[in-house]
């Protein structure tokens, strides 16, 4: 990990001292460093002795960040109880300003200070940096110098930095000294800066580690490095408990310090823990292998000496289980020759040693189990090789982390879970059948299930207890496994940026490339603004929003229409770039619905584009990808921010434009939390599952019970019924949000002039809008809070222009959307719509799902007199069409008039969607004449999938459009 990373990630992390760690230094020092600052002269301290292993009485003098005050601190090893420990702070001539004794013994003794060592510093340097006598005594003289020690301890004040400590560092002579480097980011320069602190041969981390853990904070205190900026620590030990030891004690300073100590070792764990859980006798049986060529002479034959070679993997003071690179030498060469190793054995008579292994080799599940270790481990072993290599620092190491966990998530968890698996390491999602990979699914090497199937001809053919016990151990090896990674992951970094964590800022990548020509078709679309991305013409109209490039009136009027237009698979209809496309590829990012057709990549990126596109699984776009120049093709760097512009609603009266909302990268969307008030029978809760949104909850107020009870037999327990929209208080708010979304259409009685006995927005039902507008300016979040919020209400179109003035101008303060369900479905039914979701103004285009003329709605043998009827309101009279009333449908040749079932495919709901509760014909038609139209509540929610995660789509990398995908 390059220190600038470390060191930015870090400084995001622990931007402010917490409160936890002042409180824990003053456990350790006894005065909160606040109060030590304030009081330079006189200070009094004090703190609860610690007992340490030992007998030893040990004075450090530690240098405050202060230049003139030096603080004494005496531990006590006596383990009597209630014994307190001195601290005294005197100034630098040696004068004592005031010491306390503690409570218990009262002695007193001189004790040595906590000094650099200089011959290990000495042999370090001499060994590892400079090669002259003089260079060496020059750096010596520089590193022991106060001004290096206070420059350093002045940076690290108020910089975050690194502290790494490397045990078993070889110095001249066979020594071993432990060496503690800081490495912090320096912004003056723009450079990493790495900085030797200390080396001394005393300072262990393979036992007493309580000890060690407090000798390093001395340490770093002693050299007045700030231990609230510590912010990443390293140590490159394999002992997990001593490593763990020291950061728990750092962490009690800086709880949000970021270790990365779980690395070294990592392999070995994973691997014993993975033998632990299931094949362990494979590993008993290469133990007995080696020990068996360790104490003989070499074999003949030289497949049984490529198995006697492998002892020099072996490692006697490590237990066998956690020596991966061993185990996986091993197996790999006994599979390569099972039989003539088990003739080996065979031949060597009666030994009891040769009698365990003949054993062992020819039960069938140990040389399964063998044959599946030799994939099983590899991507274990190439860890654990990267790092015994020196050649990968800690980002590729971290990178490497990442990628090992998806490669063993992706072995038994199902494609949709491996990626929220990821996100969080929930053990429990490993031990959730539901999410695991059926057995015949589960991913086995080739050689495992050749040699299930050479059983499964034989005789001796092993049954299906036996193959389920066999994909079993499959199973809860790679469990165990996933479970040691995830237990090591960084908690502070998430997988994401463990998998980016080598990758420089986009400001720091370079800005020139090498040229590289063109072909003839490229050279057409040169990365301007002058030519239409779409048809190549020159008569442009406006940006495209998305890429460099322009549009034409004709294609700008075509995306307009297009861009949100989604499939039942859940991705676009057409193309991102030109909103056509007969054969369009999907992205594969999690969330990501975009589609690229046929034309665009292979004219705009390159010939034969889409064909090499089709073999990668998956594909991830070029929105998605960083942002880089693919041929002519170069997404814009602002394109979240322009593609909302372009849907700006800009009509009718001036104001204000409401808050932009840049679109939210797939990777980082998350589940939408609405609140529906008015909900009625769940208009809202249906479209978004229909679109493919993921709705984390979906609180509805709602006090019609017939309303209530078409949404509980539909959604069941999925919508959150709550009070009556009177009586919601901010507290309930508070608790529920916080929410991505409000809608909601307050009743129309008292509004409409279709009402002469309408009271209008001040009395009767008619102040229930004020009820919206209450709930919606005590969920808007504050100007600085970056979370998106959006709102939309809903209203009928006939109210009287007082009314309508009322709530543009002097409440919701935005212009309407008139949007009328005809253009998308056999029926009138024009409403009013405020709110800020992008695109609401767009031209309402129908989609392949929807039906535009009533034949389509009607059952099998009745006949349509019309192909549009009136708006259906929740009187029966509504049905009617004409002045002179005249049923709207015919069947067996007599006049009928349209069926409820009929009705809810008019509106856009599932068949026999209101058929709850024995309501009558009369009670259904008055739930749905109040609810909203399904198409039109699409059209409008349909933007939102640039801000939301959205169910994984069962669909395949590459589809064909429909033959008017041109639209």
């Amino acid at each position: 990990m390059k220190m600038s990373e470390r060191t930015k990630k870090a400084s995001s992390i622990t931007k402010k001292l917490s409160v936890n760690g002042e409180k824990a230094l003053e456990e350790y020092s006894g005065e909160a460093p606040g109060r030590l600052k304030r009081r330079r002269r006189r200070t009094m301290v004090k703190t609860k002795s610690r007992t340490l292993e030992g007998r030893e009485r040990q004075t450090k003098e530690i240098p405050s960040q202060i230049g003139e005050i030096v603080v004494t601190i005496s531990d006590d090893d006596d383990d009597g109880m209630g014994e307190k420990a001195e601290v005294s702070v005197r100034n630098t001539n040696g004068a004592a300003v005031k010491t306390d004794a503690g409570v218990g013994k009262h002695r007193e003794r001189e004790e040595e200070i906590i000094a650099p060592c200089t011959e290990s510093l000495q042999d370090l340097i001499k060994k590892y940096m400079l090669t002259s006598k003089e260079e060496a005594e020059l750096a010596m003289s520089h590193i022991l110098s106060p001004d290096y020690t206070r420059e350093l301890a002045l940076v690290c004040s108020h910089t975050p930095y690194c502290l790494y400590l490397y045990s078993g560092v070889e110095l001249m002579g066979g020594l071993k000294a432990t060496v503690l480097l800081v490495g912090y980011y320096d912004q003056r320069s723009g450079a990493a800066v790495l900085k030797l602190l200390d080396a001394r041969p005393s300072l262990s981390t393979t036992n007493r580690g309580a000890l060690d853990s407090n000798r390093l904070i001395q340490i770093l205190i002693h050299f007045g490095l700030s231990l609230y900026n510590l912010s990443v620590f390293y140590c490159d030990s394999p002992d997990r408990g001593a490593n763990s030891e020291m950061e728990a004690r750092l962490r009690a300073f800086r709880p949000g310090l970021v270790s990365l100590s779980s690395l070294p070792g990592l392999a070995g764990r994973a691997c014993s823990d993975g033998l632990e859980a299931a094949f362990g006798t494979v590993g008993e049986l290469t133990q007995h292998i080696h020990l068996h060529f360790s104490n003989c002479s070499l074999p003949a034959g030289a497949a049984l000496r490529e198995v006697a070679a492998c002892s020099r993997h072996y490692q006697p003071s490590v237990p066998v289980a956690a020596q991966c690179l061993f185990i996986s030498h091993m197996v790999r060469r006994m599979t390569n020759d099972w039989r003539g190793l088990l003739d080996y054995f065979e031949s060597l008579g009666p030994s009891p040693e040769a009698r365990r292994i003949r054993i062992l080799m020819r039960r069938r599940n140990v040389r399964l189990g063998a044959l599946f270790l030799c994939q099983a481990l590899q991507p274990l072993c190439a860890f654990q090789e990267a790092q015994l290599s020196g050649s990968a620092g800690l980002a590729v190491q971290l990178q490497l982390m990442a990628a090992l966990s998806q490669a063993y998530a992706a072995r038994i968890l199902k494609s949709s879970s491996v990626g929220p698996y990821l996100e969080r390491h929930d053990r429990g999602m490993l031990r959730d059948a539901g999410l695991l990979l059926p057995d015949l699914e589960l991913k086995v090497s080739p050689r495992v299930s050749e040699y299930l199937l050479e059983l499964l001809r034989s005789e001796g053919a092993p049954d299906d207890a036996s193959r389920e016990t066999f994909l079993g151990d499959v199973v809860a090896f790679t469990q165990a496994v996933l479970e040691n990674i995830g237990a090591s992951f960084p908690d502070e970094l998430g997988f994401a940026a463990m998998q980016n964590m080598g990758l420089l800022p986009s400001v720091a990548l370079p800005t020139r490339y090498p040229c590289h020509a063109l072909c003839s078709r490229l050279d057409a679309f040169p990365l301007c603004a002058a030519f239409c991305l779409c048809c190549g013409t020159t008569d442009i109209e406006t940006p495209h929003p998305l890429f460099r490039g322009g549009l034409c009136q004709r294609c700008k009027d075509n995306f307009t229409e297009t861009l949100f237009h989604y499939d039942e698979d859940g991705y676009q209809s057409y193309c991102t770039i030109c909103c056509y496309g007969m054969e369009v590829i999907m992205c594969g990012n999690d969330s990501c619905c975009r589609s690229f057709c046929l034309n665009c990549l292979d004219i705009l990126v390159d010939p034969g584009t889409f064909d090499s596109l089709k073999e990668t699984d998956p594909w991830i776009c070029y929105l998605c990808q960083p942002l880089a120049a693919h041929g002519a093709l170069k997404p814009r760097k602002d394109w979240s921010v322009r593609v909302q512009e372009f849907f700006a609603n800009n009509s009718d009266m001036e104001f204000e434009p409401h808050r932009v909302y840049p679109s939210i990268p797939a990777n980082r969307r998350r589940p939408l939390r609405v609140l529906s008030l008015f909900d009625g029978i769940g208009t809202g809760y249906l479209v978004l599952k229909d679109l493919g949104f993921k709705v984390d909850k979906y609180f509805a107020s709602e006090i019609c019970e017939d309303s209530l009870a078409v949404t509980r037999i539909n959604h069941e327990t999925r919508i959150t019924h709550v009070d009556d929209v009177r009586f919601i208080t901010k507290e309930q708010l508070t608790k529920w949000g916080p929410f991505d979304l409000l809608i909601g259409g307050s009743p129309c009685n008292d509004l409409s002039i279709v009402n002469p006995y309408r009271k209008g927005i001040y009395e009767g039902s008619g102040r229930l809008f004020f009820e919206y507008y209450r709930i919606l300016h005590l969920l808007k979040p504050r100007e600085d809070d970056p979370r998106p919020f959006f709102w939309m209400f809903e209203n009928v179109v006939w109210m009287n222009r007082h009314d309508k003035l009322n709530i543009c101008l002097l409440f919701i303060v935005c212009n309407k959307l008139m949007a009328d369900a005809v253009k998308v479905s056999p029926a009138h039914r024009a409403r009013y719509f405020w709110g800020n979701i992008p695109g609401m103004n767009r031209p309402m285009t129908p989609s392949q799902k929807d039906k535009l003329n009533l034949q389509q709605c009607l059952e099998t043998g009745r006949e349509a007199r019309f192909t549009k009827v009136k708006t259906i309101t929740t009187q029966p009279n509504s049905l009617k069409q004409g002045k002179v009333p005249i049923c709207p449908v015919i069947e067996n040749g007599k006049d009928d008039n349209l069926w409820i079932t009929e009705i809810e495919t008019i509106f856009g709901f599932p068949k026999h969607y209101t058929d709850v509760r024995n309501m009558n014909r009369k009670e259904r038609q008055k739930v749905l004449g109040k609810s909203w139209s399904v198409p039109v509540i699409r059209h409008l929610f349909a933007p939102l999938k640039d801000y939301f995660a959205c169910e994984e789509m069962n669909s395949s990398s590459a589809s064909s459009s429909p033959p008017d995908g041109s639209h």
